[in-house]
């Protein structure tokens, strides 16, 4: 989603995590079925650069070192649409409130905002998805709740 070196160590000690603590269920019979990880639409962010160029605002594109980069459209697996009038405001309330985020948001004028934030996409990390499977309207599509995994 972003290429700051600890945004990328973080999903890496995190893969790591899941593959470990999914072997160790595998062996007790049960295990992590999927992992995901949250994603910005391609075109989303496309749209929210395309509006900073005609604004004439330095927003950059997707190729600008520590910019937001989208994931291709056909890789989203699950796309869930967030019920922005209930929540909307209090992610981007609970987003300012990382001291490493101050600054970032308010680059972005509040109307593109949305484009980023108004809905959550999630990349099948594991197993990868295959190409030409639909995209699913909840995390919890076609996993066995019954048997646990494996």
């Amino acid at each position: 989603m972003t290429r700051h070196r600890d945004h990328v160590r973080a999903g890496e000690a995190a893969t790591e995590a899941f593959h470990t603590a999914r072997a160790a269920g595998v062996r007790s019979g049960r295990s992590f079925q999927r992992l995901y990880r949250v994603a910005l639409r391609a075109s989303n962010m496309e749209r929210c650069y395309e509006a900073g160029r005609e604004r004439h605002l330095p927003l950059g594109d997707q190729d600008t070192p520590l910019n937001p980069v989208g994931i291709r459209d056909d890789r989203i697996a699950v796309a869930v649409a967030v019920d922005v009038a209930d929540l909307y405001e209090r992610k981007v309330q609970a987003i300012r409130m990382h001291r490493s985020q101050v600054g970032e948001l308010d680059r972005i004028p509040r109307d593109l905002q949305p484009l980023l934030l108004a809905h959550e996409c999630f990349v099948e990390a594991w197993p990868e998805r295959g190409a030409g499977q639909p995209v699913a309207a909840d995390l919890f599509d076609g996993i066995d709740t019954a048997s646990g995994g494996a």
